[in-house]
């Protein structure tokens, strides 16, 4: 991201500026205790946004672990859905535990742990194997993970004993825990509305009574209603209207959209012009018309810069991404369905599948 010279370093902070930039996530998936595979890319984790914050949750209570996402800059807030469970074949069996320590004061207790039970450890029996894990608060910088532990047990039909060993130095175990399974856990077994250590409940969300599936929404929204100029800026793009039309501020003097370009073949290369078209939008005012030219010539990008677009029309795709994105820089990019309805601001160009995301959301998955 180019971050412009002319803005106070202060005001740079305050509009969410990075100063760390082109740092990416990674993630990896254990495979099966023996080695590690490399997702970053195909699982989006790995955008431009200047990540400081994460944190761990099941929002959707399918069993599978997602993840809250805080960024710097923009976008201040993404949530990644974690949809491994949905492949053919997959393991999704779980046992998912709540923590409720004994102490029910502000005050320390020489008697009781802390009411969140922080620092607790779950022992999980499954056909001779034991599972260890710690009850903490999160990993991420400020950041607190769900409360709720959720342990993967895999085709197992339920975990033969569940122990739980309190900071305190207390102890209370259970057997026969089926898969699918909310346990809360009781250090003092009078605070529990049964009277035991343990309360058993489903874990998942029961289905809607008309089973229909939620709602597609754009994978991030604009800071507001989609520009009219937005729409005019489309009487100028020449032939038909693709299903996705994208838009990306470009300068001659500008490295990172010459970082982008790879990128950008990819996404020309792998979605005909029928699905998604690209188009450049001149970024400096003061250059000319000849120097665009002389900069197409020379690296060749997969798209038309519009040199027709109106000041007006220009200024409406740049400041729209200014609004969404709060700070000025480029290149940033700006997705609009065939109507010029926004469905995406973001730095950079998007990833193929943050492109598949928005055809779904069209109800076309080509």
């Amino acid at each position: 991201m180019g971050v412009d010279p002319n803005v106070r370093f202060g005001e740079q902070l305050l509009l969410g500026a990075s100063f760390s930039g082109h740092e990416r996530n990674h993630l990896f998936l254990n495979q099966d205790r023996v080695d590690y595979v490399e997702v970053s890319g195909v699982s989006g984790l790995d955008h431009l946004g200047d990540s400081r914050a994460f944190a761990v949750l099941d929002y959707d209570r399918d069993g599978w672990h997602d993840i809250a996402m805080v960024n710097a800059n923009a976008p201040l807030f993404t949530l990644y859905r974690n949809q491994m469970g949905e492949r053919e074949g997959a393991r999704g069996g779980m046992v998912a535990v709540r923590f409720e320590g004994g102490n029910r004061s502000s005050a320390v207790s020489d008697r009781w742990s802390a009411r969140d039970g922080y620092g607790a450890h779950l022992l999980l029996e499954i056909g001779g194997r034991t599972l260890l894990r710690e009850h903490r608060a999160g990993e991420g910088l400020a950041a607190q993970n769900s409360a709720t532990l959720r342990v993967g047990i895999g085709e197992a039909e339920r975990a033969d004993q569940l122990e739980i060993r309190w900071p305190s130095g207390r102890s209370s175990d259970t057997t026969a825990v089926p898969v699918g399974t909310l346990v809360t856990a009781y250090e003092n077994p009078s605070d529990s509305p049964t009277g035991t250590s343990f309360v058993f409940t489903p874990y998942g969300v029961p289905p809607t009574a008309t089973g229909a599936p939620p709602a597609q929404r754009p994978l991030v929204a604009s800071s507001g209603p989609p520009a009219q100029s937005i729409r005019a800026a489309q009487q100028v793009l020449p032939g038909s209207r693709g299903r996705l039309i994208m838009y990306t501020t470009v300068a001659t003097w500008c490295l990172p959209c010459l970082d982008e370009l790879p990128a950008l073949n990819l996404l020309r290369a792998t979605f005909p012009t029928e699905t998604l078209e690209i188009f450049g939008v001149p970024y400096d005012e003061d250059e000319t018309l000849a120097a665009h030219e002389a900069w197409s010539d020379l690296y060749e990008p997969p798209y038309q810069i519009l040199f027709e677009l109106s000041s007006e029309q220009r200024e409406s795709v740049i400041g729209g991404a200014l609004d969404a994105l709060r700070v000025e820089g480029l290149p940033a990019a700006v997705v609009t369905d065939s109507e010029g309805e926004v469905l995406l601001v973001r730095w950079g160009p998007p990833s193929i599948s943050e492109i598949h995301m928005l055809l779904e959301g069209l109800g076309d998955a080509r």
